[in-house]
């Protein structure tokens, strides 16, 4: 099981549909974005991949807005969290 560190670089990657990650980018531009985002197709037909490459100890409020995404998205989304 993977989890999140709060001292340590790391990429987090969130697979979502097309319509979540539309909410997802309208949230990020409403808090002046608070992290780095990139979106791309993922491999998985129909999902989309939103990766956030994020340092806790410089900025955490991009780990606390990934972690929002995953609460408002009811579990409908995949994570993968590798350290950098």
């Amino acid at each position: 099981m993977n989890s999140v560190s709060y001292d340590a670089a790391q990429r987090i990657t969130l697979g979502m549909k097309a319509s979540d990650c539309r909410f997802i980018m309208d949230e990020w531009l409403h808090r002046d974005a608070p992290c780095t985002l990139t979106v791309r197709r993922a491999k998985t037909k129909g999902l989309l991949c939103v990766v956030a490459d994020i340092n806790p100890n410089e900025n955490p409020d991009g780990l606390y807005f990934l972690s929002w995404c995953v609460q408002h998205l009811n579990s409908r989304v995949k994570v993968d969290i590798k350290r950098l």
